[in-house]
């Protein structure tokens, strides 16, 4: 037993797999900062340092110990069991150094974004009216209007912009619905009335925090214009390079939209652009929700394969010109004094940098662009590295630059279905070689292979964050992925190389039909019966038993491990997040409540909503975590006003459920004081300020609500319960 621990532990070291126990304890140190938000800088410096000479000795008494084994064997020595025990011993101790100095500068990067890169403050309370003026940091194009960055925020006079005071609060994003009057708005100056909010909780328990990820991007506030923005002309405006590049980065991705629109007719322009740059503000909800059910969302989203498409033209282009055509010209042989091959391999890297940073840079992106530099850089200095050591050292290169990636799906998602591929891959690598299969039919069943593989390692992320799953993705992919590697990354790539000289129009009319194919599948899939299916979400424990399970399937090549990963992922998907008997959500602007206990008919036991016109964002997440069918399409107020489905004692500022809750969202006055203190209610919710109701049993307030975020009220044992969303 001790030689078959000891065996696996040289296989860890010799196979260089400190890599993937690097990433993993790197991971697992972060979380643990991020969770308790505090600052461990100090320390885990120290504990890397003291790990690294742990290792340095570890690694001296190991060596020390394999040569005495050798020699032990050679003269037939009977103390060899002893060496090899310390053998085992050492091995241990040197995993132990590596898993300690990782989970250090785990704790270390999570600790200097705290220290220095993510402001401390967020705006606690709502402000109505405020003007401010600030510096546009970033913009996004929306359907309506635009969404602004701002930084350097101060609040003024309303009259003659005179400052009152900084605004400590490092970002603060503002969506506007009119435009701004600026070509180049990114450092400009802005002053605008506006109404700011703090970045809101969680919407439902295990949803999507803002919060959280407002904290980690440095947004301090948010908010929305209550009338157009002015451009300050006299504000001195000292843009730093970085807003230099940015906005020319704006520049030239609105000037290859707007190339695309007067191209080609959307709803194929609109797609194009979301495929080329990143820019997704001009494709519709019907096209988008299409193409979403049909498991083709990734397609228009900057991901791995666009940037893999964009280093495998760059590359194989710049190199053909490089053996081709430079000769054909000049009879210049540049083969003969210069690696061609490494020329083109370091191009191929500063080209795919630059289109990365064109679209934005999303996570997905930023791991290919990683993952396919460092091939790259392997074909530059002669070396190789195994796939999965390639997407280990991405994770570990992502993370210690922005460690909060770790909790974006976009990254889990992408890194899932990643390594599921690299191991599809090679188990039909040696598959294949048996069968000996024409290469067009061995194309085909890698891509349902590979397709069925990633669908099923990202539908776990899919489940835990959006409560949804497609079941025809599968389908759609077989289809939709080879006309994207074949016709629309080609010939997007082309279009985007042809526009300087304005010809750009051919390939983009080609790209327009197979748009138009690719969106006349997703359309007809979405009208499939159970296309969308909404589920309930997976425990923290649950996706992080799933998640391990997929990883030590992935990365081990025992089989033995391989047996016990499908055997965590299988428990895993067991571990289901239930909310039972729920008759009440609510937060600090509105509530959902079952009919079924503010209505004589009790027989439709759906959500009905207090208002339909606030907080649509929670109303969203409440629907996706309890099922769209789940909830009437009207309000409270709509359906009481047609008298049909007889609702008593309840409207959105004021109600009385059969469950003895009273629920008011207005100032109380002293007639609705005595009917509370009267009727002694189970529980008494006060949206509107933190006026209490003496008579009640249980109370939460409006206090209540902005710290704790959403309150779930279940039924149970003829008992409420009531479940907070932060606790």
């Amino acid at each position: 037993m001790s030689q078959n621990i000891r065996i696996l532990l040289e296989n860890i070291i010799k196979n260089k797999l400190f890599f993937i126990l690097m990433a993993v304890s790197w991971g697992i140190g972060i979380r643990f900062t991020f969770l308790y938000q505090n600052s461990y800088s100090i320390t885990g410096i120290i504990i890397s340092i003291i790990s690294y000479a742990l290792y340095k000795l570890c690694l001296w008494r190991y060596e020390l110990c394999t040569i005495s084994y050798d020699l032990n064997i050679l003269n037939a020595v009977s103390d060899k069991k002893f060496i090899s025990f310390q053998k085992t011993l050492y091995l241990s101790l040197l995993i132990i150094s590596i898993f300690l100095s990782s989970l250090a500068i785990g704790f270390t990067a999570a600790s200097i974004r705290f220290d220095f890169m993510i402001p401390k403050e967020q705006l606690s309370e709502k402000i109505d009216e405020i003007y401010i003026i600030g510096k546009i940091k970033q913009f996004e194009n929306r359907d309506h209007g635009i969404r602004i960055y701002l930084k350097d925020v101060y609040q003024v006079n309303r009259y003659n912009d005179a400052i009152i005071k900084k605004i400590d609060l490092g970002v603060v994003r503002i969506n506007l619905r009119q435009k701004i009057n600026a070509e180049n708005i990114i450092g400009e100056w802005v002053f605008l009335k506006t109404t700011l909010m703090p970045p809101p909780p969680p919407a439902f328990p295990g949803s999507f925090d803002f919060s959280q990820y407002a904290f980690f991007k440095g947004i301090g506030a948010i908010g929305y214009a209550l009338q157009k923005p002015i451009i300050i002309d006299d504000q001195e405006s000292d843009s730093t390079a970085l807003d230099y590049v940015e906005q020319k980065l704006n520049e030239l991705r609105k000037t290859i939209t707007l190339k695309i629109k007067n191209a080609i007719p959307e709803p194929s322009s609109g797609i194009t652009a979301a495929i080329l740059v990143g820019e997704n503000s001009q494709i519709n909800s019907d096209d988008y929700y299409a193409l979403r059910v049909s498991g083709l969302a990734h397609i228009i989203a900057i991901s791995g394969m666009h940037v893999v498409v964009v280093v495998a033209i760059a590359f194989f282009f710049i190199r053909a010109i490089l053996l081709y055509f430079i000769p054909l010209i000049t009879n210049f042989q540049i083969a003969l004094y210069c690696s061609v091959s490494k020329i083109s391999a370091i191009f191929s890297i500063l080209l795919s940098t630059f289109y990365v940073f064109l679209a934005g840079a999303p996570v997905s992106a930023q791991r290919a662009l990683i993952t396919s530099s460092i091939l790259m850089l392997c074909i530059v200095y002669d070396k190789y590295i195994e796939p999965i050591r390639s997407l280990c050292l991405a994770a570990i290169i992502m993370l210690l630059l922005t460690p909060e990636a770790l909790f974006a799906p976009g990254l889990q998602m992408s890194f899932a279905a990643c390594f599921a591929l690299v191991t599809t891959f090679e188990i039909c690598d040696t598959l294949f070689i048996k069968l000996k299969l024409k290469k067009y039919v061995e194309y085909f069943f890698k891509l349902v292979i590979a397709s069925g593989a990633a669908s099923l390692a990202t539908a776990p992320f899919i489940i835990y964050h959006f409560n949804q799953f497609t079941p025809y993705g599968i389908i759609a992919n077989l289809v939709c992925v080879p006309l994207s590697d074949f016709l629309i990354m080609p010939f997007g790539m082309l279009s985007m190389l042809l526009m300087p000289f304005g010809l750009e129009r051919f390939p983009l009319i080609i790209l327009k039909y197979s748009i138009d194919f690719m969106l006349s599948i997703a359309r007809q899939i979405s009208q499939l019966p159970h296309a969308d299916i909404h589920v309930g979400g997976f425990t923290k424990i649950g996706i992080i038993t799933i998640s391990v399970g997929l990883f030590i399937f992935c990365v081990s090549n025992l089989k033995y491990l391989k047996i016990a990963g499908v055997a965590l992922v299988i428990a895993g998907c067991f571990m289901w997040q239930k909310y039972e008997n729920i008759i009440l959500v609510i937060n600090s602007k509105t509530f959902a409540i079952k009919y079924s206990i503010i209505s004589d008919k009790t027989s439709d036991d759906k959500f009905i909503f207090s208002s339909k016109q606030k907080d649509r964002f929670a109303q969203e997440i409440w629907q996706s975590k309890l099922g769209k069918d789940q909830f009437f399409k009207e309000s409270i107020n709509t359906l009481s006003k047609k008298k049909k489905l007889g609702i008593n004692s309840c409207k959105s500022n004021f109600c009385i459920s059969k469950n003895n809750i009273f629920i008011v969202n207005t100032e109380m006055d002293q007639s609705m004081l005595a009917q509370c203190n009267e009727k002694k209610p189970a529980l008494f919710i006060n949206m509107h300020d933190d006026t209490l109701c003496d008579g009640a049993k249980d109370k939460i307030t409006a206090s209540d609500l902005n710290r704790y975020g959403s309150h779930l009220i279940t039924y149970e044992n003829d008992e409420l319960k009531i479940i907070k969303t932060i606790e």
